[in-house]
């Protein structure tokens, strides 16, 4: 009798569904999702999952990688969600983007505080200057419409860009102002060495995006309206 009992118990554990763990992945990215030394995940965008998965009721976690590898995770359905994309139509071929955005980012050109380069908001007066852009970051329509026309050298982060502009590598760094103010705040970089040009290139808005995998679509909007939009 005993065997018969757990003989059943094994077939009925074999066929109980799994509980799915969704796969939230993304790059380090002051305010938006960070970890601490300790391991323990920060910013509005864990606050935003925790959150939700408790009102849904679903278990998740998170990975910090690369932020192209991040992309290339979700594209590849390696990873469900990718954390705080700016959306693009490109994007939107290959990932579901939730209807609400949960943070807007002004992006800003860097530059030497002794340049005295005039900057008026118009791409083509910088076609003759070195640019720098982190790699994998959407920068708005404008710089994607000028951006074959322009000296572009590629980095990994920020951080990179200003120490590439200190050493004469660059004349311009094009980033966004949450990720520059974070260098400075961390000293990093030295304030008095660089200026934010005005007016700024664009203003992007962040989200979630999913995965194009067909069983997250029940998921996707319940997750929707968990999202609220920033306050003022």
């Amino acid at each position: 009798m005993t065997k018969i009992f757990t003989i059943f118990l094994l077939t009925l554990l074999c066929h109980s569904p799994v509980a799915k763990i969704y796969h939230f992945v993304g790059a380090n990215f002051p305010g938006i999702l960070t970890q601490n030394e300790s391991g323990k995940f920060h910013g509005s965008a864990v606050e935003i999952i925790e959150k939700a998965s408790k009102k849904l009721r679903f278990d998740y976690k998170i990975s910090i990688v690369p932020w192209v590898r991040a992309i290339r995770m979700v594209e590849n359905k390696k990873a469900d969600v990718l954390i705080g994309p700016y959306k693009t139509s490109k994007r939107e071929e290959t990932m579901v983007f939730t209807e609400n955005y949960f943070y807007e980012d002004s992006i800003i050109l860097v530059t030497l505080a002794q340049s005295k380069f005039m900057w008026s908001g118009d791409l083509s007066s910088i076609k003759e200057k070195k640019v720098g852009v982190v790699r994998g970051w959407a920068l708005g329509k404008k710089f994607e419409k000028e951006s074959d026309n322009l000296d572009i050298t590629y980095s990994e982060s920020t951080t990179n860009l200003v120490r590439m502009l200190k050493r004469g590598r660059l004349d311009l760094a094009i980033v966004h102002n949450r990720s520059f103010l974070d260098d400075l705040n961390s000293h990093s970089v030295k304030r008095e060495d660089y200026k934010i040009l005005t007016p700024p290139l664009s203003s992007q808005k962040g989200y979630f995006a999913f995965s194009k995998e067909e069983k997250l679509k029940s998921f996707i909007q319940k997750f929707n309206s968990e999202i609220p939009l920033p306050k003022d």
